[in-house]
């Protein structure tokens, strides 16, 4: 997880809105991971973030999306990528086309390309090995543990961002100050 923390760190860093999309069939047990972690980040994340649960159908929340305007885009989703249950993975939507993705209808790949069409924002996915996806709720418990990981993750990459704007705006105050008084 600590390789995930660096990467999603990275592509954040200079983010100043940032959708995070949970995309998943909370009746399909793992594939609601992308919801639940949206879900759980309820409350826990600064006015520069917006979650939007998506379920099966995140085509339909293209305008909350838009409507914020972010800069940043990030999809969390189920999906096979040949890892252990849990693992997670950030891809750009292109490296996406050949896995298989989740039950929403369309192709998170095209959904992807179409928000950084309509937005202008970059747009990363956060896939992550599911090990059930029979019907029925409730996560596993590799899923579970990963879903308090990357709630984890992303309220630390909040609070880290939150420091870095403090620090800029300080130091804008002091060069003003320094205009003033000099």
């Amino acid at each position: 997880m600590q390789t995930l923390e660096r990467s999603l760190v990275n592509w954040i860093a200079g983010g100043k809105r940032i959708a995070v999309v949970g995309v998943g069939n909370e009746m399909r047990k793992d594939d609601a991971v992308g919801v639940q972690v949206a879900k759980k980040l309820r409350g826990k994340l600064s006015r520069q973030f917006r979650l939007i649960e998506a379920g099966t159908i995140p085509e339909s929340y293209i305008d909350k999306v838009r409507e914020f305007r972010p800069t940043h885009v990030l999809i969390i989703d189920a999906a096979q990528i040949g890892t252990n249950p849990g693992n997670s993975r950030l891809l750009s939507p292109r490296k996406v086309k050949g896995l298989s993705i989740s039950t929403h209808t369309l192709p998170l790949n095209i959904f992807a390309e179409f928000v950084k069409k309509e937005t202008g924002s970059k747009v990363k996915i956060l896939a992550v090995q599911p090990k059930d996806l029979e019907f029925g709720e409730g996560l596993t418990d590799e899923l579970a543990r990963t879903v308090e990981e990357l709630t984890s993750i992303l309220i630390r990459i909040d609070e880290s961002l939150g420091r870095k704007r403090r620090a800029r705006k300080l130091a804008k105050s002091h060069k003003w100050e320094e205009k003033i008084f000099n």
